[in-house]
């Protein structure tokens, strides 16, 4: 019988992949983050994970994150309903106890290592405590005929004593979490636990004298893995490949072990080593890189790796603190780990920890040497990294951190983008406009801005544009007319095929039509020529692009019904391109999604009289007025599952009118959010949306799907 679950921090790293395997094994997920980070919306939407907006009516267990205390009121709200609460480490140690588990544990490395393993063991049950760079490479798997199951075991929160384990794989132990440990000795009996609960083997680094002291007396077969870098005897290397090694080694003889590939390929994980793009200064180009590093020993380890494979190049590190406890705790260490070097301090990221006034950057910056040429940036809201780096002369940057350095980062860098690429179109003699509002660009009328707004003006021009972004892949949003779209996150560069030229190409039957002309347009003008199939779109706001885009439809007549082909601009290859319709992926409100569609070409073979078919468009424009809301919108928010109407089972879970913010579900129509007295924001839009989801899975059983386009899952 499947059961319900609540995911309290599901946002975190890992809580989500957690969230992953649970509902890959068939269990209902629900899931609530007081920040919810809205890169992880797609994936949980895709996933069919309920995020909450109110505390579920149905639920078997809450499983909480470290970040969440018990004074958290959905956890007191669970006390009070009489619902079991689990700490996550507490909950993953307890339901895979039928597995083998073959568990990654250790300071540092752990995710990277997983990952590793991960790539070795075909088709083995995983949990990884992060997520892989490619997005089509999802961080949890689950398959029920499988034994083995790879996961991390985090030390964080003391719940690795719980763990039996059939295969522990250490890769380092350091002093760290000073507020759930205190002392070492805490630490070291942890593990020490760990180790005596695990049931085939324990594998340690050779070089590591405190994991050899702790294991000394162990009963568990004990392995040892070859050190990769035997000349640094107080540190673990930050490449456990030896660690893998070993592991494999030990499953060979396994008669049930998955199958081992010895495919030497290790796919990338995100947040670690990861390249982040270009940046351009007047006087040169700089790679940016990013790496999750937040133990001394990681950091030292990762400049140290990228001193040696750069020893010409000139390096600017960029440093944010992860906890006021670690802070506090390892300020010298800190200090050490970028002698000499040149770093740009940023303030100490808290992780929901309370503050603690010795715990902040400025105790790293009172231990620097002098051989550190440290500059702090104590407030953030106007740095400009661009004018920062005028000053000097950097080859590289690398942005440290596991806090939202990141998000910051990638921020930094697409304003550098930007800027970049306005230079180029100055170059180009292309017109763009900064700071466009983009108000009036989408059918809800939500405010925000973009950072350019391009309209080309031939396809030439187009060519030109996408070149320079796909120079250090930029991404961009092409818009149509904003009928079906929620503007959740602007900025970013903005292109509207508007000014390119006309086409409206008739040639007996086949009719060719430019992207930009409106549904309503189109439609009225082949039902003057007679020609029969398109009436029923007329009343679909919007242009043909994003009909095409979407495979728009309404009163049983498709867009893709008379299709023929389209002509559209390839951004991956720089190429115009046209494609027939057989040779697109289209479903149920969902069509051509690729790159920039310039025109299309349909072909009609029914005829009627022209006046009898604009007086069906009349009645269903008619229809559409009486129907649907006159208030900003942007059309249908959910796909109709299949045997229902998505407006009827909101309907009938109560949930006309019922707002949130702004928003408001519409009282003419209930699968139409409308933007109420023009005081809607995105984030408004998006939760009522959450909020009616839920209550219309709790209600029906049903995942309602999103029809309408997010920005946020393209830019």
């Amino acid at each position: 019988m499947r059961k319900q679950f609540l995911f309290l921090g599901i946002g975190g790293m890992g809580m989500a992949p957690l969230a992953s395997y649970m509902r890959q094994r068939g269990d209902i997920i629900y899931g609530f983050d007081d920040a919810f980070p809205s890169d992880l919306e797609q994936f949980f939407e895709m996933q069919k994970i309920i995020i909450c907006e109110q505390f579920p009516e149905k639920i078997d267990c809450v499983i909480f994150s470290s970040a969440i205390g018990e004074c958290h009121p959905w956890m007191q709200m669970a006390e009070k309903e009489g619902i079991p609460t689990l700490r996550r480490g507490h909950f993953l140690a307890k339901f895979c106890k039928q597995k083998k588990v073959i568990a990654v544990t250790g300071s540092h490395g752990k995710t990277t290592t997983t990952g590793m393993l991960i790539d070795h063991l075909s088709h083995c049950d995983y949990i990884l405590g992060g997520f892989f760079q490619d997005k089509n490479k999802l961080p949890a798997f689950y398959a029920k005929e499988n034994k083995y199951l790879i996961c991390e075991v985090d030390e964080s929160d003391r719940t690795i004593e719980s763990f039996h384990p059939h295969i522990t794989a250490t890769l380092n132990l350091e002093d760290d979490h000073v507020d759930a440990y205190g002392e070492s000795k805490n630490l070291d009996a942890a593990f020490e636990k760990l180790f005596s609960k695990t049931r085939q083997a324990v594998v340690i680094p050779e070089n590591s004298e405190r994991l050899r002291n702790i294991t000394q007396n162990l009963k568990t077969p004990l392995f040892f893995a070859d050190d990769l870098f035997p000349e640094k005897k107080n540190a673990s290397p930050v490449e456990n490949g030896m660690i893998v090694r070993k592991v494999l080694e030990i499953l060979e003889k396994e008669s049930d072990a998955p199958t081992i590939s010895r495919e030497i390929f290790y796919s990338p994980i995100f947040r670690r080593h990861q390249f982040l793009g270009v940046i351009n200064t007047e006087n040169q180009s700089i790679e940016a890189w990013a790496d999750y590093a937040h133990h001394p020993t990681e950091i030292t380890h990762h400049i140290e790796n990228f001193q040696s494979t750069h020893p010409d190049q000139k390096i600017l590190l960029i440093f944010q603190p992860h906890r006021y406890s670690r802070t506090r705790q390892y300020a010298r260490e800190f200090a050490k780990a970028f002698e000499g070097r040149e770093v740009l301090f940023l303030p100490t990221y808290g992780a929901g920890e309370a503050f603690l006034s010795d715990g902040t950057t400025r105790s790293i910056l009172r231990h620097l040497p002098q051989t550190t040429k440290a500059k702090y940036i104590e407030s953030l809201k106007d740095f400009n990294l661009q004018e920062f780096l005028r000053n000097d002369s950097f080859q590289l940057i690398l942005f440290i951190g596991a806090g939202d350095i990141y998000q910051r980062a990638k921020d930094w860098l697409s304003a550098q983008q930007i800027f970049y690429v306005k230079e180029n179109l100055k170059v180009q003699d292309i017109t763009f406009q900064e700071n466009f509002s983009l108000k009036r660009r989408n059918s809800f009328q939500i405010d925000g801005t973009a950072s350019l707004w391009i309209e080309p003006e031939s396809e030439e021009e187009l060519k030109v544009l996408f070149q320079l972004l796909q120079i250090f892949e930029i991404p961009c949003f092409v818009i149509g007319h904003g009928s079906n779209l929620l503007l959740d996150k602007f900025g970013g560069i903005f292109i509207s095929l508007k000014k390119m030229p006309p086409i409206f190409e008739v040639d007996r039957s086949l009719i060719t039509v430019s992207s930009e002309l409106s549904l309503a347009t189109f439609s009225r003008r082949i039902a003057t020529l007679g020609f029969q199939g398109c009436e029923g779109l007329a009343s679909i706001p919007g242009s043909l692009g994003g009909a095409l885009c979407m495979n728009a439809g309404a009163h049983q007549q498709s867009i893709f019904d008379q299709l023929v082909s389209i002509k559209f601009f390839d951004d991956s290859s720089g190429k115009i391109k046209i494609i027939s319709k057989e040779q697109i992926d289209f479903g149920y409100r969902h069509g051509c999604q690729k790159g920039a569609i310039l025109s299309a070409q349909f072909s009609f073979t029914r005829t009627e009289s022209p006046q009898f078919l604009l007086e069906k468009i009349k009645a269903k424009a008619q229809w559409r007025r009486e129907t649907q809301p006159a208030q900003p919108n942007a059309g249908s928010i959910f796909k109709n599952p299949e045997n229902h109407f998505a407006g009827a089972l909101i309907e009938q879970a109560g949930l006309k009118e019922i707002t949130f913010g702004g928003a408001k579900v519409s009282e003419k129509h209930a699968n139409f959010i409308i933007n109420h007295e023009q005081k809607a924001t995105a984030d408004d839009i998006k939760r009522l949306l959450r909020l009616v989801r839920q209550k219309v899975f709790e209600m029906h059983g049903i995942f309602l799907e999103r029809e309408i386009l997010f920005a946020s899952d393209r830019l």
